[in-house]
């Protein structure tokens, strides 16, 4: 066999910005600088005519220019990963977990999820921003920069295939019967413990820059923004998970002056997430599913890309409102079992 070489990355060559990420973040504050691509590359170039150790890099660390050690926010290791298989042009990145990698919804949540076999880059970014925690967003961007595949696959079970994560799922058509793996839907997943802000004015009645100055007061706050729904005096916004009450206080106080606001805590998104060309089937059979369970949408988002359909739910409804979505999507026949109590589960 091969020798194992310890490795830290700053030695292969990785190279961030000042700043450091916290591990429970979204978004870390250091950067990785674009000669750290090249620098890698040149570092394993050596290795491409001949291999004679295998390699093994720290991930989640690097250093800034001026030698400090910095961190890469959550899930920095797969970053790295990344970053490193983006640099030297691999074949595949793989991404180690503990599940069949992604799943068309959370299997503690939901009975006959199953593994998903192939999905693009921008249909796994979307599931993994709205709440599917198998692998970051961030991860799959060198990846998706260089063409390069990512696929998730189980510790666990090594022998399962996982899933592959490429640039574009290639296409069979629409049928004349769609079902729900030819309607293009991916997956089902969520996010609880969300806050809308509902802003009403009206000022906005025929009139132009209201919402550049809404959005604007979110940045100086750095208040991020999920999903917006408008109508012609008011506007509602779901806030990033975790923004802290004192941001929330701010925006309200900044927004009073010119609009009313309501803070509407303890709702939860619901995304349907995949290549949604049959959007108007599939919002159809969502509501329909929603109106068997009794629950009401109270704000809906679907974007012209056609990869996400989201909507808000009440956060104590949205453990069965994930089954029951699909199981209209997905399910050949619906599940009865009951699902999880929201004191059960640790999400």
């Amino acid at each position: 066999g091969l020798p194992a070489v310890a490795l830290d990355a700053w030695d292969v060559g990785m190279k961030t910005s000042t700043g450091s990420g916290s591990s429970q973040s979204l978004r870390g504050v250091a950067e990785v600088l674009p000669s750290s691509y090249e620098a890698i590359g040149e570092f394993f170039a050596p290795l491409s005519t001949s291999y004679s150790y295998i390699p093994v890099v720290t991930g989640f660390i690097a250093k800034d220019k001026h030698g400090r050690v910095t961190t890469l926010g959550r899930s920095g290791s797969d970053f790295t990963a990344a970053v490193v298989g983006a640099a030297v042009r691999a074949s595949e990145v793989q991404i180690w977990t503990d599940v069949d990698g992604l799943l068309t919804a959370d299997p503690r949540v939901v009975k006959g999820a199953r593994s998903v076999e192939t999905i693009s880059f921008d249909q796994a970014s979307e599931l993994a921003y709205f709440g599917a925690k198998v692998i970051h967003p961030k991860t799959m961007l060198p990846a998706m920069k260089h063409n390069i595949p990512v696929r998730v696959k189980n510790s666990y079970n090594p022998g399962h295939p996982g899933t592959r994560i490429v640039q574009a799922v290639p296409s069979a058509g629409v049928p004349a019967h769609p079902t729900a793996a030819s309607d293009g839907v991916t997956a089902v997943t969520y996010q609880r413990d969300i806050t809308v802000i509902e802003v009403n004015s009206t000022r906005m009645l025929g009139a132009h820059g209201f919402l550049a100055r809404l959005f604007s007061i979110c940045d100086q706050l750095d208040i991020s923004i999920d999903v917006v729904a408008t109508s012609e005096v008011s506007v509602s916004l779901s806030l990033e998970k975790n923004t802290s009450e004192n941001k929330i206080e701010k925006l309200q106080e900044c927004l009073s002056s010119f609009s009313t606001t309501s803070v509407r805590r303890g709702k939860a998104l619901v995304s349907i997430v995949g290549n949604l060309e049959r959007c108007n089937e599939i919002v159809a059979r969502t509501c329909i599913a929603l109106t068997k369970i009794g629950v009401t949408v109270q704000l809906i988002s679907c974007g012209t890309s056609k990869v996400n359909f989201t909507f808000c739910v009440e956060d104590t409804d949205v453990y069965r409102v994930v089954q029951a979505v699909h199981d209209a999507l997905f399910a050949e026949t619906p599940t009865t079992a009951s699902t999880p109590s929201l004191e059960s589960l640790t999400l």
